[in-house]
C-alpha cells in the first residue's frame, strides 16, 4: 500500500529586523548552509531568497524557529506535490498557474509559458532574487493580462495569449530582453517555451516542454500542430473543472485598495474605462472621490458619471481583470483582510485596550452639555487638573494667539478667549494625552506624532479664520486628535503596522490607502471608534474618521475636509527642510473628494492657491515653534 507523500516546503528570506544578531547569524549560515561571504552578503542586501528549497515539516519548522530568534523575517511556502522536484513550484504560484490555464480554456484560446533562467556560474551572487520585487518589475514591462511568476531566485515563468510562432517568439525575445535590461546584458540567460492547450496539457507537462527546449535551446515549430479545438476536449479535469465563478472586474473596483487602486491607474485608459463601466454609478463616484485631485483621468471619469453610456466588456477586458485578479491574489488578500479587521474589531470591543478619557475632559464635556454651567465652573475643574492647566496657559501665552499681555490664570483665559475656545482647547489638550505612549523607538517615535498633531490642529484652526463656525466647534481638538488611532495599530499590531509604514514609501501611496489594504480599515475608521466611545460631538467624530476620505462624512464633510487640507498642508511644510522632523515614511494626497468639498469654501482652490497655502503653513509652524513642545 502506497504511504501518502510526506508534505514538502521550502523556507525563504524575507529580510531583518532592526535588532537583528548578526553575530549570531553570519556563522550560522556558514556552519548549516555552506555559504561563504558573498554568498551571505547577496543573501542579506537582496531579499527575499530561497534558504531550503524542499524540506520535511520539522526540519523546516526547526529551521524557522532558529533564524527567527536571530531576527530574520521568514516565509514558509508547501511545495506542490507531484510537480518535478527541480522546480519545487510553490502550492500558491500552482493554483496561480491552474486558474489561469482554466481560463484559456473557458475562452477557446491558446497561452505560452516562457521559462527563463539565469546562469549562476556566470555571476558572483550579488544579483537580486527572480522573485519579490524583480518580478515586479518585470511585471510593469508586459500587458496587464500577461502572469509573471518569479518561483525561485534563479527562475521565472510568464504567461501571456499567444496563437502562433510569430507571437511566442516575441514573448519569449520580450521575456529575456526585459530580465536582461534590468540585470545587465552580460548575464547569462537562456529560456524555454511551451503552449497551452497545444502541445502540454497540464502545468507539468508544459514544465518539462520549456525545460527540454531551454536546455537545448530549441525553438518551437506550431505550423503543424494539431487544431485547438480538438485537444481541448481532452484536456485533464483538474484544468477544467467548475471553479467558483467570480466578477473579477465589480470586486477590482468595489475592493481595491492600496496596490491593487494603484494598479488600476496605471492601467490604460481603455481597458480602465471599459472596467469602470460595468460597476455601479454609486461605485464609479466612490472611485472618482478617491483620485488624487490633479489626476488626468477625472474628467472622462465624470463624463462616465454624468452620461452613464452602455459600455461593453469584450472577453480580453475580462481577461484583463481575470488576470489581475488571480496575479495579485486578490481572493485571500480580501480574506486575510477580513481576518485581521475582525481581530482588530474584537480587540476595539475590550474596554481595557482601548484608552481612557482622562476625566478631566469627562467633566468638561459635562459642563458643555449643561446650559447652566458658568465660566467658573470651567475654570475651577481645569484648575484641578495641573498638567492641562500648564499646557492650557502655554498655548494660549504662545504666539499662535499672539496676546500682548501675559495670561496667567484659567480664568483670565476663559475671559480673554471665551467659553467655547476654553473648552475644545481643554478637550483636546487632555484627550491627546493618548498620544503620550510607549512604543517601538523603530515603529514610531512619538515626538513626530506630537509634532505633527499640534501642526495639523495650528494649520486647520488658520484655516478657518473666516469659518468661526468651525472654530466653535472644535476644529483645533479635531486637528490635534485626528491621527489617533495610530496609536490601536502601534500599540496593537506592531509588526503589520511597521510594514504597512515600510510600504508607503516603496509603492508611494497614502499611509490609509495601505492600512485598509492590510487591516480592512484605517487609522481614521479605529479613531471613530474611539472618539464615538468618548462620547465626542459628531463633529469632531466625523471629523476624525473621515478627514482622508471627507465625501463619506455624513453630516460634517467640510469639518473632515478642512482637517484632510491641514493634513495635507503640514507634510508639503515639512518638505521645506525647515523642519528637523522625520517625514520620510509619509506619502499624502489631495483626493477628488477633498477638493470637491472644499472648492465651496475656497472657490480658488487652484494649485497656486494650494502654494500659497503651503507657505502660509510653513509660517504658521515656523512662529509657533514653542507650541510643539506643549504635549511633551
Amino acid at each position: 500500500m502506497d504511504m501518502m507523500k510526506e508534505a514538502r516546503f521550502r523556507l525563504i528570506y524575507s529580510g531583518l529586523i532592526k535588532d537583528a544578531q548578526l553575530g549570531q547569524l553570519v556563522p550560522f549560515l556558514k556552519r548549516e548552509f555552506s555559504l561563504n561571504d558573498n554568498s551571505i552578503r547577496a543573501l542579506l542586501r537582496t531579499p527575499p531568497r530561497t534558504l531550503l528549497h524542499n524540506a520535511g515539516r520539522n526540519e523546516t519548522e526547526e529551521y524557522r524557529i532558529a533564524f527567527e530568534r536571530m531576527g530574520c523575517r521568514i516565509q514558509v511556502e508547501s511545495i506542490m506535490p507531484g510537480i518535478p522536484e527541480q522546480f519545487n513550484i510553490s502550492a500558491q504560484h500552482y493554483t496561480i498557474v491552474k486558474k489561469e490555464l482554466s481560463k484559456i480554456l473557458r475562452v477557446c484560446s491558446c497561452l505560452a509559458l516562457v521559462l527563463v533562467q539565469i546562469d549562476e556560474q556566470n555571476f558572483e551572487l550579488t544579483l537580486p532574487s527572480l522573485m519579490g520585487d524583480f518580478q515586479d518589475k518585470v511585471a510593469s514591462y508586459f500587458r496587464e493580462s500577461d502572469t509573471i511568476i518569479g518561483i525561485d531566485d534563479n527562475r521565472l515563468i510568464v504567461l501571456g495569449f499567444s496563437t502562433n510562432n510569430e507571437g511566442i517568439y516575441r514573448l519569449r525575445d520580450k521575456v529575456t530582453d526585459t530580465v536582461k535590461k534590468l540585470l545587465g546584458t552580460d548575464i547569462a540567460v537562456s529560456s524555454g517555451v511551451a503552449m497551452f492547450p497545444r502541445e502540454g496539457k497540464s502545468f507539468i507537462d508544459l514544465l518539462h516542454i520549456a525545460e527540454l527546449r531551454r536546455t537545448l535551446n530549441d525553438t518551437p515549430d506550431l505550423s503543424e500542430s494539431q487544431p485547438q479545438s480538438s485537444l481541448v476536449k481532452e484536456i485533464p479535469s483538474i484544468l477544467a473543472d467548475n471553479e467558483e465563478e467570480v466578477d473579477a472586474i465589480q470586486l477590482c473596483f468595489e475592493k481595491g485598495r492600496g496596490k491593487l487602486f494603484k494598479r488600476l491607474l496605471s492601467m490604460d485608459s481603455q481597458t480602465l474605462y471599459a472596467g469602470l463601466g460595468q460597476v455601479s454609478q454609486t461605485k464609479q463616484k466612490e472611485f472618482l472621490a478617491r483620485l488624487p485631485c490633479d489626476s488626468a483621468i477625472i474628467p472622462w471619469v465624470e463624463e462616465l458619471i454624468s452620461n452613464q453610456h452602455e459600455i461593453p466588456a469584450s472577453n480580453e477586458i475580462r481577461q484583463t481583470y481575470e488576470a489581475i485578479y488571480y496575479q495579485m491574489r486578490l481572493g485571500k488578500e480580501l480574506e486575510d483582510r477580513h481576518a485581521i479587521q475582525k481581530k482588530i474589531e474584537m480587540t476595539l470591543s475590550n474596554t481595557d485596550v482601548l484608552p481612557t478619557l482622562p476625566s478631566v475632559a469627562t467633566q468638561v464635556f459635562h459642563i458643555a452639555s449643561d446650559p447652566n454651567s458658568s465660566a467658573s465652573d470651567l475654570s475651577d475643574v481645569i484648575k484641578l487638573d495641573q498638567a492641562l492647566t500648564s499646557k492650557l496657559l502655554k498655548i494660549v501665552n504662545s504666539a499662535f494667539y499672539g496676546f500682548r499681555q501675559k495670561i496667567g490664570t484659567v480664568t483670565h483665559a476663559v475671559v480673554i478667549l471665551g467659553l467655547d475656545d476654553i473648552i475644545n482647547l481643554s478637550i483636546g489638550l487632555s484627550a491627546a494625552r493618548v498620544i503620550n505612549v510607549k512604543v517601538r523607538k523603530d515603529l514610531y517615535n512619538p515626538r513626530n506624532l506630537w509634532h505633527h498633531s499640534i501642526g495639523t490642529a495650528m494649520i486647520a484652526h488658520k484655516l478657518c479664520e473666516k469659518f468661526p463656525d468651525f472654530q466653535k466647534k472644535g476644529i483645533f481638538t479635531a486637528g490635534l486628535l485626528h491621527d489617533f488611532g495610530k496609536i490601536i495599530l502601534i500599540e496593537q499590531f506592531s509588526d503589520m503596522y511597521a510594514t504597512v509604514r515600510e510600504n508607503v514609501a516603496k509603492y508611494k501611496l497614502p499611509i490609509f490607502e495601505l492600512e485598509e489594504d492590510t487591516f480592512g480599515l484605517s487609522h481614521a475608521a479605529i479613531g471613530k471608534l474611539m472618539a464615538a466611545n468618548w462620547n465626542m460631538p459628531d463633529y469632531l467624530v466625523e471629523a476624525i474618521a473621515f478627514h482622508h476620505q471627507p465625501h463619506q462624512a455624513s453630516q460634517y464633510p467640510a469639518m473632515a475636509a478642512i482637517i484632510g487640507l491641514a493634513d495635507y498642508l503640514y507634510h508639503e511644510a515639512l518638505k521645506s527642510g525647515k523642519f528637523t522632523v522625520d517625514d520620510s515614511d509619509s506619502f499624502n494626497i489631495l483626493t477628488f473628494g477633498h477638493k470637491t468639498i472644499l472648492k465651496s469654501l475656497f472657490p480658488e482652490l487652484t494649485t497656486d492657491n494650494v502654494g500659497n497655502m503651503v507657505r502660509d503653513a510653513i509660517t504658521i509652524m515656523q512662529e509657533n515653534q514653542d507650541s510643539f513642545d506643549i504635549l511633551t
